[in-house]
Order: structure tokens, then sequence, then C-alpha cells
């Protein structure tokens, strides 16, 4: 699998990206906000990309931040949504929005999207109602190498059994204590801050 490309941009139109990488071109589809910035990208850019595999051909989607990619695959997986849609999705809105739509059930917001109704709205939020926290916890944050770290500590605390938006809280202010803290740190300090 394909799960990341770093190359420079040859082209871009029509919700694609052609990455060339080493005198190979890659043509990947990639949301609207990416496309803007990639025009305007010089140098080597890198993308984290998904590949999909259908019985007509194969397509690469291309995400400028791994916080993306992860709430695509979460999309995709649910059912009836395939990632043409998914990508509207993440084209009309920010990951932390997307979020918040899940959580607040904002149906309205979700069903504005071109290609997703009322019906595939609603199941959206019935399958990742609770789950996606772990995957825009550091969105915004404006600190470099944090993220994964962050994702994993929220994701761990959700499993123990733990509310999301709570267990966001506590990864949140226990990075604040100590920004080079690890996952594994920051759950045993989120765990003491939930406890009190």
């Amino acid at each position: 699998m394909i799960a990341s490309l770093t190359g420079k941009v040859a082209e871009v139109a029509g919700g694609v990206c052609l990455l060339e990488v080493s005198g190979v071109g890659y043509e990947v589809r990639v949301p609207l906000p990416a496309l803007e910035e990639l025009a305007q990208a010089q140098g080597e850019v890198r993308l984290h990309t998904y590949f999909h595999l259908r019985e007509d051909g194969a397509q690469l989607f291309g995400f400028l931040h791994p916080e993306e990619k992860r709430i695509f695959e979460r999309i995709i997986a649910v059912s009836g949504i395939g990632p043409k849609t998914a990508l509207s999705i993440l084209s009309v809105l920010p990951v932390e929005r997307i979020r918040q739509a899940v959580e607040s059930e904002d149906h309205r917001l979700l069903a504005s999207v071109p290609g997703v109704g009322q019906k595939t709205a609603q199941r959206l939020v019935l399958e990742l109602r609770g789950k996606l926290a772990a995957y825009v916890a550091t969105q915004g944050t404006g600190r470099p190498g944090t993220g994964g770290e962050m994702a994993d500590a929220v994701e761990a605390l959700v499993a123990l059994g733990y509310q999301a938006a709570a267990a966001m809280g506590a990864v949140e202010a226990a990075m604040t204590e100590d920004e080079g803290r690890t996952a594994p740190t920051l759950v045993r300090a989120a765990l003491k801050r939930l406890a009190r």
C-alpha cells in the first residue's frame, strides 16, 4: 500500500494533483483546500495517501495532514459511503468541524455537503459519534510532532471507557504541562486528572 508520497507538484487541475516523484507522475485526488495550497507549493511536498482499489480501476487519495487521512478512513468505513463522498465532506468541512457536527448531531450541516443527503448524514452521526475525537485532537494546536502522541493517548482513554470530550480535555491539559510527553506518559497524566 502507498502510505505517503513526497515530490514536486507538476500540475493541479480538476480536483487532482499530479505529483512527480523520482520521475514518476502520480495522479492524486485531494480535498479542495489542499488543492489551493498545492497550487502555490514551491519545492517538495508530502501527501499522506490512501490507495483505493476497485473492480474498474484504482485511485490515490491524498491529504496534507495525517488527521485528514484518518478521518477519511473513518468516514469510508461508514456503510454506504465511498471515497468520493468522503472527499467531498473534507473539501467542505475542516476535520474539527466534522467532529463537532457528528457529536452535536448536526444533520443539517452534514447534509449540506454535495453528495450527502439526510439519510447519509444520519448514518454518519450514528456510526461515528464518540469515535472521532482521537483523530482530530491536535487540530489547531500548532505543535509539530505532538499530533500522533495526543491522538494515541485520547484513543487509549476512550478505549478505557472515558468519554471522548473528557479524554481530549485531560490529554490537552497534560500536554500543556510538558510538550515533550509520549503517548503512555500522556495517558498516565490524563488518568490522574480524570480521577480527581
